[in-house]
C-alpha cells in the first residue's frame, strides 16, 4: 500500500510547526555524473547494522539502483527484512567496473576491500569526516547531517522531493532509525529523528512503535547462536586517528548477563582479531539500550591504560563501567580522536 507523501509531510508540518523537512531542494545531480543509476551499488559499511542495510535498500529504491552489503545480516536486520517482506541486499565483492554510493559511512577503514576512490560517486552519512576519507578528491554527491540515523536523512530526501515511500521501505527506514538511536534515547537523537519516526510509523502501518522497538531489541539481543568472533564482528568498526588504528566492537542487548558470561571466549576472540588485523588497540562495549548502561571489556594493558585515561573508573576482572555512555559515535570515538590528535601535535614539538 502506498501513501501520498505530501499529505503525510503536511501532517508533520502541522503537528510540529517545523520547517525541517520543508525545503524544496532539487533532485541530486549525481545521475548526470554517472549516467545510469541502474548500475550503481548502494553500499553500507563492513559489518552492516540496520541503519546501513535499510539505508542502502531505500537509496537503491529512490535512485532505482542496486542495494548491496559488505557483510552478514544481523538478527535485528533479519527480523525487519522478514516483517516488511524486503529483499536481502546482495553480498558483493569489488570489481574495477563497479560504481558505489556509500551509505552510513565515509571511512576507508569501513569500506569493502579493493574499492578505490574513483569508484565512489556519492556518500550519504551522519558521521564526521575523519582523516581516512574514502571518497575521491573531486566533488561528488555528498550529504552529511548531524542526525541520529542515515535513515532519517534518507526519509528527508524522499519528503523534500515529494516521493512516495512504499510501506516496506518505510518499515525498513523506521527500523534503522529506532536501532541507531536506541529508540530515540541515544544522545545522538535529534528532532529530525523523532519527526521521521512519526511519519514512517504511519507509512509502515506500525501502530505501536514501543512494541516494535522492543521486538527489535529482542532480536538484536539474540546471540546464543553466534560464536564469540561473530559477536565481536557483528557491529565492529575500525577508525584511523592520525595514523593509529583503533577497533571498537559494540553489542546492544537487553540481556547483558548472557554476554558477560562469555567473557573468556570474547577475550580470546578480541585477541585473535587484534593480531589478525594488526590493530594497536581493540575495545568491546556491552550496551543496555533501555537502562542506558554500558561496560567495556578490556583486552590488555594498552586498552586498560587508555580506558583509565578516558573514564577514570575501576577495572574489575577486565571490565570497566562506562555508564551512562551508550553512543560509540558521540561518547567514545571523540575521546580517542582528540587524544591521538593531541599526541600527534606533541610529537611534532622539537
Amino acid at each position: 500500500m502506498l501513501y501520498k507523501i505530501m499529505s503525510v509531510a503536511a501532517f508533520v508540518m502541522q503537528l510540529f510547526c517545523s520547517n525541517l523537512f520543508a525545503s524544496a531542494a532539487m533532485l541530486p545531480k549525481t545521475l548526470e555524473m554517472v549516467g545510469d543509476f541502474h548500475k550503481v551499488y548502494f553500499l553500507g559499511h563492513l559489518n552492516p547494522d540496520s541503519d546501513a542495510i535499510f539505508g542502502a535498500i531505500a537509496m537503491a529504491h529512490f535512485y532505482q539502483g542496486i542495494a548491496a552489503r559488505a557483510g552478514k545480516i544481523n538478527s535485528e536486520s533479519d527480523y525487519i527484512l522478514q516483517r516488511f517482506s524486503l529483499p536481502v541486499p546482495a553480498l558483493i565483492e569489488n570489481t574495477p567496473d563497479k560504481k558505489y554510493y556509500l551509505v552510513d559511512f565515509n571511512q576507508k577503514t569501513q569500506l569493502l576491500a579493493g574499492v578505490n576512490p574513483q569508484q565512489i560517486v556519492g556518500i550519504i552519512d551522519h558521521h564526521a569526516i575523519q582523516t581516512a576519507y574514502a571518497g575521491p578528491a573531486e566533488p561528488i554527491d555528498l550529504t552529511i547531517k548531524r542526525w541520529g540515523s542515515v535513515c532519517t536523512i534518507i526519509t528527508n530526501l524522499y519528503l523534500e522531493n515529494s516521493r512516495e515511500i512504499p510501506q516496506g521501505i518505510a518499515g525498513g527506514l523506521l527500523g534503522g532509525i529506532i536501532s541507531d538511536t536506541l529508540f530515540l534515547k541515544s544522545p545522538t537523537t535529534t528532532q529530525a529523528d523523532r519527526e521521521a519516526v512519526i511519519v514512517l510509523s504511519k507509512l509502515a502501518g506500525v501502530d505501536d512503535i514501543g512494541a516494535f522497538a522492543q521486538a527489535l531489541f529482542q532480536a538484536k539481543s539474540s546471540i546464543d547462536h553466534l560464536t564469540a568472533r561473530e559477536i565481536v564482528e557483528q557491529d565492529f568498526k575500525t577508525f584511523d586517528f592520525n595514523g593509529t588504528a583503533i577497533g571498537m566492537g559494540v553489542v546492544e542487548t537487553i540481556y547483558p548477563q548472557q554476554v558477560l558470561a562469555r567473557k573468556q571466549e570474547l577475550l580470546e576472540a578480541l585477541a585473535a582479531y587484534k593480531a589478525e588485523k594488526k590493530l594497536p588497540y581493540i575495545f568491546f562495549v556491552i550496551i543496555q539500550p533501555e537502562s542506558k548502561e554500558s561496560q567495556m571489556l578490556l583486552l590488555g594493558e594498552e586498552e586498560i591504560f587508555l580506558a583509565k585515561h578516558f573514564f577514570n573508573s575501576a577495572v574489575v576482572e577486565q571490565f570497566m563501567n562506562t555508564s551512562p555512555r551508550v553512543s560509540r559515535k558521540l561518547e567514545f570515538v571523540p575521546l580517542f580522536k582528540n587524544y591521538f590528535a593531541e599526541l600527534a601535535q606533541l610529537q611534532k614539538c622539537p
